[in-house]
């Protein structure tokens, strides 16, 4: 699937469109792309955002088949992250992430979510239907 377009949209949204694979999209094209929303669709792997990298703040890949978090980190200016409902068991590799926000991981496998302490601008953070057994140590946020 190539995305083209007669202009660069700063909102890309295909939902339930049956992508599997974020590279076959040609983000290349999309030189404006703040919010990228790839819900509902058969994505395996978090790969191919370099193109949007210096651009996106905003990445939704909710409900998806992701069992990996990589290939985050040319994302610097990410401000909310959606990767709920995908098959993901341990959290790690977003550290150098530090413009979150928003992160939700809800309903995932995730046992073990590690490295949170340098995104300290993490407003919202979603845990919820995990199999998480220890509560991950966090900093109190200040007033």
């Amino acid at each position: 699937m190539l995305i083209v377009h007669l202009y660069n949209p700063k909102d890309v949204d295909l939902v339930h469109m049956r992508v599997s694979s974020i590279p076959s999209l040609g983000l290349s094209r999309l030189t404006h792309v703040q919010k990228l929303c790839l819900r509902q669709n058969q994505i395996n792997r978090i790969e191919g955002l370099e193109p949007v990298a210096n651009t996106v703040i905003d990445l939704d890949l909710y409900d998806n088949a992701i069992g990996h978090v990589n290939n985050l980190e040319s994302l610097v200016n990410l401000q909310s992250l959606d990767l709920s409902y995908n098959a993901i068991k341990h959290v790690k590799n977003i550290d150098n992430l530090i413009n979150l926000t928003d992160l939700y991981f809800a309903s995932n496998k995730i046992a073990r979510i590690e490295n949170l302490e340098k995104l300290t601008k993490l407003r919202n953070l979603e845990l919820g239907a995990n199999k998480i057994r220890v509560r991950p140590f966090f900093s109190p946020l200040d007033e």
